[in-house]
């Protein structure tokens, strides 16, 4: 599987990465991209889990939801299942909280070390490919994630394994200067407009990339998350990027709801927003329009 060395770069030497494919694995029909983004934000949610290194295993396997496998998992429909496992033997998720993990912005991480959107993101894609999503957790034992994604005809699949009708993003060789102190979705968004042909240079807060825009003579997108620590927020970063290069395009992300209110205060001419949690396509889309 072409994830293994993506899932291998996406992890401290610490974490032993154990994956256990099937040979014979079914088809099914999602969107390519959305996938390698659901699959990385477990990766990387097992890998925040596991502050002191540990073990993560990722397993896929052909699942039948026959009468007796619904006794366990009576949500799940009958039919039949490609179910893919992402496990950590890291500090677990208490009981109290399973019901609220994939709620935008809910995370039980320390303040500041993340936004709660990338178990949303995984879930959203789930839904959006009718499939299912279970968490098994115990405090101090581990938590596995467990996907079911519906098995697809195989009339449906001789052409395309992956789906027909999925729009497939256009690619671009600008230079794209990304900035978020959030690494799981710095790292998501880097590896997607990578993919894509874009030359990418990265920076985890508003005075490393106002220092990489003096340095770096040829960037021509500026995509910056809104709110950061350091004193610098994406709107003032916009704005000191705007008086040195006037021509530079400006792309701000937010997902917070209470700063709705900052986002009509601080509008920039030329300045455009995007909505967390986004799609791999919809960010592809969004820089795409700018830049043309």
């Amino acid at each position: 599987l072409g994830m293994q060395s993506l899932i291998a770069r996406s992890v401290t030497p610490q974490v032993e990465v154990e994956c256990l494919f099937a040979q014979d694995l079914w088809l099914t029909r999602i969107d390519p991209g959305d996938f390698e983004d659901a699959l990385l934000n477990l990766v990387i949610n097992a890998h925040d889990a596991m502050p002191g290194g540990g073990h993560l295993i990722l397993r896929t396997r052909n699942c039948l939801a026959d009468s007796e496998f619904r006794l366990q998992h009576p949500e799940i429909a009958p039919g039949e299942y490609i179910q893919l496992s992402v496990r950590d033997n890291g500090r677990g998720i208490p009981p109290e909280q399973h019901e609220r993990i994939f709620e935008p912005f809910f995370t039980t991480k320390a303040l500041g070390k993340g936004t709660g959107l990338g178990l949303a993101m995984v879930f959203g894609f789930v839904k959006r490919s009718a499939g299912y999503i279970k968490v098994v957790s115990e405090p101090d034992r581990g938590t596995t994630f467990q996907i079911f994604l519906p098995r697809a005809a195989e009339t449906e699949d001789a052409q395309t394994p992956t789906g027909a009708g999925i729009d497939v993003p256009e690619r671009g060789d600008e230079t794209i200067l990304l900035v978020d102190d959030e690494r799981d979705l710095l790292e998501l968004a880097h590896e997607s407009l990578q993919s894509l042909g874009y030359r990418m240079i990265i920076a985890n807060d508003g005075h490393q990339a106002l220092q990489l825009l003096t340095a770096e003579p040829a960037i021509d997108l500026l995509c910056s998350d809104v709110v950061m620590p350091g004193g610098i927020n994406g709107y003032q970063l916009a704005e000191r990027a705007m008086a040195m290069r006037p021509n530079l395009k400006l792309l701000l992300v937010s997902g917070y709801n209470e700063n709705i209110d900052m986002q009509r205060n601080h509008a920039l001419p030329g300045t455009h927003l995007l909505s967390k949690p986004y799609t791999r396509l919809e960010l592809a889309r969004r820089v795409r329009k700018l830049l043309d």
